[in-house]
């Protein structure tokens, strides 16, 4: 099932919709016309606000191929690299954007005949379907409070928030980058706690927003951990070297009478010339029932699509990649080595973060 549409690619970076905002879309449609068009000028802004962090990003030759868009907001990806200058940069650009649109938007009411409305008579209008959402007053006086809003609360220190990254990039200048992420995470931490405890007695997007940073920021924190640990080796150092192999044409018994194995669960399938075509993942032969474990083949429930990865790019550079999928088969000069999961890649982090990696490094020049 696909959790994300792309709806238009702008700058050569793919804008692309969650699921989870496509049903929020439709609920606010029920609210009527003048909401709809309101949700959509605020996800225009935070946009808006993704966008000049991936500018900003790509003018400092940092790939960005995506922007998702989510209820809670926009989240752009930028693996931005361990330069707390660049980071610092990329951070700041978002909430400065949101500061200077309000600005031009207040210099509008400044210079023109037209007056603001309070933030308080914005929500009071919309919530009693009195909003004219042809009113140049009631457009502009909305735009003006939500980016007030948004770069106020971008900039409150909640890794892994703008904020929070501008934080961690400060300390970053002072003291070693995983420590830094350390402390920038646990200050996010408590921060989303207080504002899980607030959206509790007041706003239930506060409670939402508050998870997220929580679990967001620790995972970002083990990613960090495991790219430190990998620092200085290659993939094909890491890579799972005894993988069996399973011709096509092994039936689903044969398969797992005289092949399988309890430590692993994708096998690379090869055909009558001993090619790789494709990959058998144990966890379809659980999905099925005793009559087609006896008469298929291996050849009926292989997975076609495969991700192959160089056993000799660096290991840190690619982690973030090599996290996104269930399984990579690692190559050498166009030949299959082993593999790579996710599970694997933390059990090696935790192995060389204990033991310390430069004699294991010297081991496998």
């Amino acid at each position: 099932m696909k959790y994300s549409y792309r709806i238009f690619s702008v700058f050569g970076i793919s804008v692309e919709l969650h699921i989870t905002f496509i049903f929020f879309l439709l609920l606010v449609s029920m609210l009527g016309l003048a909401n709809m068009v309101f949700w959509l000028s605020i996800f225009a802004v935070v946009l808006m606000h993704e966008l000049t962090h991936s500018l900003v990003a790509m003018s400092l030759n940092i790939d960005v191929p995506k922007i998702m868009l989510t209820p809670i907001g926009g989240l752009a990806s930028i693996e931005v690299p361990e330069d707390p200058k660049k980071e610092l940069l990329i951070s700041i650009a978002g909430p400065l954007s949101n500061f200077v649109l309000a600005a031009i938007i207040y210099m509008v009411f400044v210079f023109t005949p037209l007056d603001p409305i309070s933030y308080g008579i914005v929500l009071e209008q919309l919530s009693t379907g009195s909003a004219n959402i042809t009113d140049p007053t009631f457009i502009l006086s909305g735009m003006l409070w939500v980016n007030l809003i948004l770069g106020l609360f971008n900039i409150v220190p909640g890794f892994p928030m703008d904020g929070g990254r501008v934080f961690r990039a400060v300390l970053a200048l002072w003291m070693d980058y995983l420590k830094a992420t350390k402390n920038a995470v646990r200050l996010g931490q408590l921060i989303s706690f207080f504002m899980v405890i607030i959206g509790l007695f007041s706003n239930f997007w506060l409670v939402l927003i508050g998870v997220f940073l929580y679990y967001a920021g620790n995972s970002e924190l083990q990613l960090v951990k495991i790219k430190h640990a990998l620092r200085g080796l290659k993939i094909g150092a890491i890579a799972v070297k005894d993988m069996h192999h399973v011709n096509e044409s092994t039936t689903i018994t044969q398969f797992l009478k005289l092949i399988a194995q309890p430590n692993q669960n994708h096998y690379p399938v090869s055909d009558y010339n001993d090619k790789v075509i494709g990959i058998l993942n144990v966890q379809d032969i659980k999905e099925l029932n005793k009559t087609d474990i006896d008469t298929l083949t291996v050849r009926d429930i292989t997975r076609r699509h495969f991700d192959v990865i160089d056993a000799n790019l660096n290991a840190e550079e690619t982690i973030g990649k090599l996290l996104s999928k269930e399984f990579w088969l690692v190559v050498d000069s166009g030949k299959s080595i082993g593999y790579l999961t996710p599970q694997r890649l933390f059990e090696a982090a935790n192995f060389y973060s204990l033991i310390g990696k430069k004699q294991i490094i010297q081991a496998t020049v």
